[in-house]
């Protein structure tokens, strides 16, 4: 994975988590938590079109990460994208997360991640994110 991920080229990144199953058969989940999520949370920094690419592969990353890696490093990359300026990726973070809670996780961890992400808003200094 290291030697894939070292020209941080976007379509490596979207191939090796589109083949992510067999590729976790192989390995183990380490290389995995090293260098692959970094790689995906730096693609959701980027442009529009790998925002909406990344925004996709969280739930089937989410699949072979524990919870708690999930919360640590995937959970407020997804979150930030709930205010992102572009309505479709609001919108795609969204339903991802709430996707996620009835699927992956449960209703408390869906309910928790609203809850603590509506309170940020409630404060926010930027008036129009402000709820």
């Amino acid at each position: 994975i290291s030697i894939l991920l070292k020209n941080n080229s976007t379509e490596v990144i979207v191939s090796l988590i589109e083949n992510l199953e067999p590729l976790i058969r192989v390995l183990p989940v380490g290389p995995v938590n090293e260098k692959l999520i970094p790689a995906l949370i730096n693609l959701a920094r980027q442009d529009l079109e790998n925002q909406a690419a990344a925004v996709q592969f969280f739930p089937k990353l989410a699949q072979f990460v524990d919870q708690q890696t999930f919360q640590t490093k995937i959970e407020p990359t997804l979150l930030s994208m709930v205010i992102d300026p572009v309505f479709m990726i609001r919108e795609e973070s969204t339903n991802t997360i709430i996707n996620l809670g009835e699927s992956l996780f449960d209703v408390a961890w869906l309910e928790r991640v609203v809850e603590v992400k509506l309170e940020e808003l409630a404060s926010h200094s930027r008036f129009m994110l402000r709820i």
